[in-house]
């Protein structure tokens, strides 16, 4: 491991072990189930991202990596434009839109905007007797800038370390009562291109760090959770990712992705996705889950990618998303640039 590597690894734990002092006692553990929540913030957002069960943070480098880590964003060559829709379960959908512009050459970086929003639909409303009286319709909206640079005075000839933060601001109604909050997010990604070894990657992030909504007299926390991922480009066509996620309202759990790519001809791509959730075998829920699928298809500038989730006796979700690179017909990592 170079001393870029471990300067950045020594980071990324001082980074994981602030976010476990943060938590309270019972937290990271099964014992804080279903106690955080805007939970819609933990839904991934990008299909080729979620085809690989979420074992995404190390390789991110479009827009989308607003949700998956915003170091991320210092990938783009020039800028990136991702949309999303989300089938998601019970009738629910998920709507995730994300840009982001390399800023000039004095600046440094890069900066992104994103708009999550999602749509529960209307749900009966009764009284204390059962009796009803309407209906009501719950939405959540998280309005994101990010920014992510590469840190120069950590690289080398085999590495590139990048770092990146983002903030939203989030905001829900339910029934007429609305709150809302402030979150971020941190983190770093590695890439080698070391002679020794296969092409490699690593990142860490800590995601949706702050206070959480209070409708009334009770303050929810929100969602937040430390993700360590890793991934080996064994060749251009194929590369395996794994990933593991400590959550503060559960205990740790890992994800396993691997992507297969063909081309058919010049500038055109089509990749075969897949990848495995440990935690959706332990979570009470019956029925085939825990494998997750995809396939996305590159052309130029332009990649068409879908996911198919699904949890069991809940149901499957479908996700479809569209991501255009600019500058390049494809996103290139920055060394490369």
């Amino acid at each position: 491991m170079t001393a870029a590597s471990r300067r950045a690894s020594a980071g990324a734990a001082l980074l994981l072990l602030a976010l476990a002092k943060a938590g309270r006692p019972a937290d990271f553990s099964q014992a804080a189930v279903g106690s955080s929540g805007s939970q819609f913030l933990t839904i991934d957002a990008g299909a080729r991202g979620a085809a690989m069960a979420g074992a995404y943070s190390a390789l991110s480098d479009d827009a989308f990596s607003m949700y998956w880590n915003p170091a991320g964003l210092a990938n783009i060559q020039d800028a990136s434009l991702g949309l999303m829709s989300n089938q998601y379960l019970a009738g629910i959908n998920y709507y995730y839109a994300a840009y982001a512009h390399r800023l000039p050459a004095s600046a440094g970086g890069v900066l992104g905007a994103s708009l999550r929003y999602l749509d529960v639909g209307n749900i009966t409303q009764t009284d204390v007797d059962g009796a009803t009286i309407g209906t009501f319709h719950p939405r959540s909206f998280a309005y994101e800038l990010g920014y992510g640079r590469p840190i120069e005075e950590l690289e080398n000839l085999a590495d590139v370390v990048l770092i990146g933060a983002s903030v939203r601001y989030i905001r829900s109604n339910i029934a007429g009562a609305t709150a809302s909050a402030l979150a971020g997010d941190i983190g770093v990604q590695v890439h080698s291109d070391s002679p020794r070894f296969f092409p490699y990657h690593y990142g860490v992030v800590a995601q949706n760090l702050g206070k959480g909504q209070k409708f009334d007299q009770q303050r929810d926390p929100l969602p937040t959770q430390a993700r360590l991922g890793g991934a080996v480009d064994f060749s251009p066509e194929f590369t395996l990712s794994a990933e593991g996620v400590i959550p503060n309202s559960n205990s740790a759990y890992g994800l396993l992705g691997t992507e297969l790519s063909v081309r058919p001809f010049d500038e055109a791509k089509i990749s075969f996705r897949g990848g495995v959730q440990s935690n959706s075998f332990s979570n009470g829920v019956s029925g085939f889950r825990g494998f997750d699928f995809g396939i996305g298809l590159m052309l130029s500038r332009f990649s068409f990618d879908y996911a198919f989730v699904p949890y069991g006796n809940l149901g499957n979700t479908n996700t479809f998303s569209l991501t255009v690179n600019f500058g390049a017909p494809e996103t290139k990592k920055y060394r490369e640039r």
